[in-house]
């Protein structure tokens, strides 16, 4: 039972990542959550080899918030998980429940 508290949640967690991807990225490249261009490119303070590193192109078109795509999932589970645990007062799905454990 040990392992099925963390393997279940996990993937759970990745399930619904995954499933609400589209969803988000569809929001981050519509209004174009990514990388603000540089303001000023100034020849004498970079080198080549920088810019070679930070394609400026890539860079900038790009989205940067996938973070939220893991918060949100975790979250999602954790109030599922809850959920569950509320409606379904069975002491298996209790012990999954990250959100009433008194640590």
């Amino acid at each position: 039972m040990d392992v099925l508290k963390i393997i279940a949640p996990t993937v759970l967690s990745f399930f619904t990542g995954i499933f609400i991807t589209p969803f988000f990225a569809r929001y981050f490249y519509k209004y174009k959550m990514w990388k603000k261009s540089p303001r000023t490119e100034s020849g004498d303070i970079t080198s080549e080899h920088f810019k070679q590193i930070h394609n400026t192109e890539h860079e900038v078109s790009t989205p940067r918030v996938g973070g939220v795509i893991i918060w949100v999932s975790v979250f999602l589970t954790v109030a599922a998980i809850y959920a569950l645990s509320i409606v379904f007062p069975y002491e298996r799905i209790g012990e999954l429940s990250f959100f009433s454990r008194s640590q």
